[in-house]
């Protein structure tokens, strides 16, 4: 992300199954602290995690 500079960036993640796009999603948002926009389009996964989990991803901009 730092090769890109200021240049505005936002990542997509499509996934079926096994919800690795979610949980790449949340790693991303979780790890950097200026981290760019993350979409996220799932479908025919199972919920991820716990319900501490599911409290840390739903906030401000997130539709689940």
């Amino acid at each position: 992300m730092e090769m890109y500079g200021d240049e505005p960036l936002s990542f997509t993640i499509t996934g079926h199954s096994l919800a690795l796009a979610t949980l790449t999603a949340y790693d991303i948002n979780s790890t950097f602290k200026n981290a760019p926009i993350v979409t996220v389009m799932s479908f025919g996964g199972p919920r991820v995690g716990n319900r501490s989990f599911s409290w840390r991803k739903v906030g401000p901009g997130y539709y689940v």
